[in-house]
């Protein structure tokens, strides 16, 4: 009895297995040629051309080949991605899934030699997908840490370690990333250092849009060092890029961003912090998507004629044909571009700026004569610059004069003094504030500039009545 209920197992394994590999077979070619299309419409610059699927029992080679035909390029630059894929509902009898994908980027010859010498016989680049049986999946991308040394110098790259989450249709998509850092340094004793560098991404599609997303994405590296012999010439410290993008109200989009750095020295110099943070608000969902699938088809259409991009007047035509046809529904519902800070310095010695644009008003007629939209924009700016800074950077602008006059012709040439840009600089200034273009006071020099109804005012006058 023992034996006939084994060999019932055995025959219901032998013929069932079957029965399931295959649809799921299926279900990654499916998944496979979706990722395709997906990456094709992402990035218009390639054009695929080749996507051979070969499927089998258990596992299937898909062979992917893309031109990159990218602005300047008079050749496509052709890259291959060849995918080993193991069917489910156990790929390669050590996982549970649809499919286990292995990625693997193909190289020129000659690439592959070059890279042989730092890496051996580790691949550049490894990727493996996991498609779920409940739809979806993760891919995880890694890439070796290695030591080069030639004659020049030597360098050492950590690696990377990726991982990204995704649902089904690609509706949601999660990442993380890190790498380490990167060091270098020449025999001749300059040097470049980068620290951890990661990135975390959390997006999920638009409903009833073809490309859009809302959420948050950031990339920080942890400090960028470059020195030119034993002495550091520049280094900078917690350097962060981050976005966001909601509907705070259905069918509009709000978007912003930042990027900032701390700590920037040139060489024993600190010039403090730099910020700039931007958002542009009030988007009309449906203009901004249909805009950029207008720009993207014309880009992918470019790549597809074997062009390396279009010209600049067909670009300029597509552009403007595009605007005209969804720009006026984008205008009409009160946009609002704004920059929320921009700033550069210490506490003391400071440069900031912050403004805003936008279009009243804003018709038909004027949105088929772009320079009627002239007179309907608002638009405001205010600047501050510390007296302090003003005068470290006219220093700097002497200095370097020096320094030029110096090395263009070491017999003749004369520095000029170090006082000759200060004076120009304050007399200039004094003028400006003279006509009412600067506001002095409390250490500062500020200036509000603002256009509206087609009048151009600057701290609070008129530009025709100044004098």
């Amino acid at each position: 009895m023992k034996k006939i209920l084994l060999a019932a197992l055995a025959a219901v394994i032998l013929i069932g297995y079957p029965l399931s590999t295959y649809p799921l077979g299926v279900r990654a070619e499916n998944a496979s040629r979706a990722w395709v299309e997906t990456l094709s419409a992402a990035v218009p610059y390639f054009r695929v051309a080749k996507n051979d699927y070969r499927r089998s029992f258990l596992k299937a080679t898909h062979i992917v080949e893309l031109e990159a035909a990218l602005p300047g390029m008079d050749t496509p630059f052709v890259v291959t991605m060849q995918n080993e894929v193991e069917h489910g509902p156990f790929p390669g009898f050590n996982s549970l899934g649809v499919a286990r994908v292995t990625h693997t980027l193909v190289l020129p010859a000659k690439v592959q030699q070059q890279l042989a010498k730092v890496l051996g016989d580790k691949p550049p680049l490894s990727a493996v997908t996991m498609l779920k049986l409940g739809g979806g999946g993760s891919t995880r991308v890694t890439s070796p840490a290695f030591t080069y040394k030639d004659e020049k110098g030597e360098a050492s790259w950590q690696g990377i370690d990726g991982q990204m989450d995704f649902s089904k249709g690609y509706e949601r998509v999660n990442y993380t990333f890190a790498a380490p850092g990167l060091s270098a340094r020449m025999v001749d004793g300059s040097e470049m250092k980068i620290g951890k560098i990661s990135a975390t991404g959390q997006q999920e599609k638009i409903a009833q849009t073809e490309s859009l997303y809302t959420g948050n994405s950031t990339v920080t590296v942890e400090s960028l060092t470059a020195s030119s012999g034993p002495q550091t010439t520049f280094s900078l410290s917690n350097i962060s890029y981050s976005a966001d993008l909601r509907l705070p109200v259905p069918s509009f989009l709000d978007v912003s961003g930042k990027v900032a750095a701390q700590n920037i020295k040139f060489g024993a110099e600190d010039w403090g912090t730099f910020e700039y943070a931007f958002s542009a608000k009030h988007l009309h969902l449906q203009s901004v998507d249909a805009f950029g699938k207008t720009m993207r088809e014309a880009y992918a259409s470019s790549a597809r004629r074997g062009q390396s991009a279009q010209s600049a007047t067909q670009l300029q035509t597509t552009m403007l044909d595009a605007f005209k046809k969804h720009g006026g529904t984008l205008l009409k519902n009160d946009p609002v571009i704004e920059l929320d800070r921009l700033r550069l310095g210490t506490e003391r010695d400071y440069l900031s700026m912050n403004g805003s644009i936008r279009f009243v008003g804003v018709t038909d007629a004027d949105i088929k004569n772009p320079m009627g939209l002239i007179p309907k924009i608002n638009a405001r700016a205010e600047i501050v610059l510390a007296e302090t800074m003003l005068t470290r950077i006219a220093g700097k602008a002497s200095s370097t004069l020096g320094r030029n006059a110096r090395g263009s012709d070491p017999a003749t040439a004369e520095a000029p003094a170090g006082n000759d840009v200060l004076p120009m600089v304050n007399a200039q200034t004094e003028n400006a504030v003279a006509q009412g273009y600067i506001i002095r006071g409390g250490g500062t020099l500020r200036s509000t500039i603002t256009y509206a109804d087609g009048k151009l005012s600057i701290n609070g006058r008129t530009v025709d009545s100044m004098k």
